[in-house]
């Protein structure tokens, strides 16, 4: 059986394993796609504030 959780969205108890609840439907996990994305474009802002940073203590 698997372990339960709660989903955060209307508190009722859902399997770990879940990706969506069945109770509400919202989404429990981020797929590795959208994990990826996510990824890059946190990389790519944080890079464009070190730039912005680098250039203006350059000046």
């Amino acid at each position: 059986m698997d372990q339960l959780t709660s989903c955060k969205t209307c508190s009722k108890e859902v399997a770990q394993s879940a990706t969506v609840c069945p109770h509400c439907g919202a989404k429990l996990k981020m797929n590795l796609i959208e994990k990826l994305v996510l990824y890059v474009i946190v990389s790519f802002a944080a890079l464009y504030l070190i730039a912005i940073i680098g250039i203006k203590w350059s000046k």
